[in-house]
């Protein structure tokens, strides 16, 4: 080859190969802020890909769940579709984690930070965090959102 000069091979996109890890667990940890959840305000998570498509979900119907000011808070998801995997953000362009709540009344809560952990089978976790957020009967929805990396955007 002639200095300077380029051939076919001097550029090519190198692929990031990352093996496909089945989806075991996913648990979202809120914590409160200055005014947390009230007790009879139901409230569903959605863990959706880049497609809108549903990979897990939880919800909580019950009128005995207050969530206290400046206070934490766990809630492990228990519907995971059968084939979640980790390509299902990977090769989506991400996804993100949606909040609904229907409270009975009114109902503020704030949230200091929110954090989705996924636990895989290949035993790696990942985890990412939204911080300063506000959902009420004003604003019955959060969508967080996430990239393929699986790093909140």
């Amino acid at each position: 080859e002639v200095i300077g000069s380029k051939s076919s091979t001097d550029q090519f996109a190198v692929q990031l190969c990352v093996p496909v890890a089945k989806l075991k667990s996913a648990m979202v940890t809120v914590q409160c802020g200055m005014d947390g959840k009230d007790h009879d305000t139901h409230y569903t998570y959605s863990l959706l890909n880049g497609r809108n498509s549903s990979v897990a979900s939880y919800t909580n119907n019950t009128d005995n769940s207050e969530f206290e000011a400046s206070s934490t808070y766990s809630a492990m998801f228990n519907r995971i579709a059968s084939n979640a995997t980790n390509s299902d953000f990977m090769d989506t362009g991400g996804g993100q984690l949606q909040i609904h709540i229907e409270p009975n009344g009114h109902d503020t809560w704030n949230i200091t930070k929110i954090t989705l952990r996924l636990d895989f089978d290949d035993n790696t976790t990942q985890q990412m965090s939204w911080q300063n957020l506000v959902i009420s009967q004003n604003n019955k929805n959060l969508h967080l959102y996430f990239d393929q990396t699986l790093h909140a955007k």
